[in-house]
Order: structure tokens, then C-alpha cells, then sequence
């Protein structure tokens, strides 16, 4: 498989879209560092981010979204919490893993009840998640257990003939991943942290319960 290293103009942004509609991968910047994308509900294409990066099949993937509206696509969930979190983290570095709608697949969630969601403030992956209209797994661009990219030519040098193409967005900005919560009700466990700090998650969620 030709993998095509493109630079982001309009014209290649659209051919990214078309290819990730068509069930291709394509590796993103992202704000935190490169992703991997695929469409979240062509069950063909996770597979194929899955085989790129061999990882394994019982690890779930994280899904970003454009608008808040694209959400709704994947989770009923809804509550005063979530509702903080969409003002004062999102779009940014923030993955909230909520209750799932059963049109996700089992295959994105490893079997699971739960669904883990981003909204990227990176413009270059709104614009092409956007374009596809539907939400797009998005783990980091590289082999399952070695260290994440923030360059596309890292990307490049390591997936090449794995994947569609490569979009050069620049160095990531945060350079580290994204934070993911668990929520349920008014309890919030973190699962990862990374560019968002316990302090500032403590200090925007006040009504929150952490737990251990």
C-alpha cells in the first residue's frame, strides 16, 4: 500500500475524508500528539488501525468528535458534570469515557459497556472529522507499546505501507496524551493523566467525587 505524506491544504484534507469514508486509515495531529483515524462505525476500518499498530484487540480506542452534536452519536449520556466538562475543557485534551449507545461497536470499546470520547482543538482533525460527518477513533499514531509521535515524519518513518496517508501538521502542540475520566453520576475516577492535571481537573469539577 502507497502511504502519501501530504501537507494540509483543502484539497488534500478532502482526499483524507474520502479516504477515511472509503474504510482507509490516516494518521492526524492532533493538540496532544499524532492519532491514528479511522471511521468509529466501519467495524473493516478499526480493524485495520488495530492491524497498523498491533495492538491488541482487548485495549479500547478513543473516539474524537467535532461538535457536541456528534456526541450524541455515541452516548445518551447527560448531567450537570458533562455539561461542565463540554464549556471549560472542550475541545482540548480532556477523554471522557461514558455509557455507550449500542450502535457502537464491540470492537472500538473491547466488548464494553463503556465509550471513551475526545473533542481535539487540533483544526486540522475537526475539519476532516467534520468532513467525514461521523466520529473517528483516534489512538496514537505508532506501534502498540513504543513511544508516541508528535511529528508526522515519525509517523511516516514508522507506518509507512501500513496505512493511507499522513498529514503534516506541524510539531503537536502538548507534545503528551490526552487525560481520560471515567464518569458515572457525580463520581469521577481518572484513568490516565496526561495534559490535563489533577489540580485543574479538581479545581473546574467542584461538585465532583473523585475516586480512587
Amino acid at each position: 500500500m502507497k502511504t502519501y505524506f501530504l501537507p494540509p491544504t483543502e484539497a488534500n484534507l478532502l482526499k483524507c475524508a474520502f479516504f477515511l469514508k472509503k474504510g482507509e486509515v490516516v494518521a492526524l495531529p492532533t493538540e496532544t500528539v499524532y492519532g491514528l483515524a479511522a471511521d468509529a462505525f466501519c467495524d473493516e476500518a478499526v480493524y485495520k488501525v488495530f492491524r497498523a499498530k498491533n495492538r491488541p484487540l482487548n485495549k479500547p480506542l478513543i473516539c474524537n468528535i467535532s461538535s457536541l452534536d456528534m456526541f450524541y452519536k455515541l452516548s445518551f449520556s447527560s448531567s450537570k458534570l458533562l455539561q461542565t466538562i463540554f464549556e471549560k475543557f472542550w475541545p482540548g485534551p480532556l477523554t471522557v469515557v461514558v455509557q455507550k449507545k449500542s450502535c457502537v461497536s464491540n470492537l472500538v470499546t473491547a466488548g464494553g459497556s463503556t465509550v471513551a470520547v475526545r473533542f481535539s482543538s487540533n483544526s486540522i482533525l475537526k475539519k476532516i472529522t467534520s468532513m467525514v460527518g461521523s466520529p473517528l477513533v483516534i489512538p496514537s499514531a505508532n506501534i502498540s507499546g513504543r513511544g508516541s509521535f508528535v511529528n508526522a515524519f515519525s509517523v511516516y518513518s514508522a507506518l509507512e505501507f501500513k496505512i493511507r496517508a499522513v498529514v503534516n501538521g506541524g510539531v503537536s502542540e502538548i507534545g503528551k496524551e490526552s487525560t481520560i475520566i471515567f464518569l458515572q453520576g457525580s463520581n469521577v475516577k481518572i484513568l490516565r493523566l496526561g495534559a490535563v492535571t489533577k489540580e485543574r481537573l479538581r479545581e473546574v469539577l467542584k461538585d465532583a467525587i473523585f475516586i480512587n
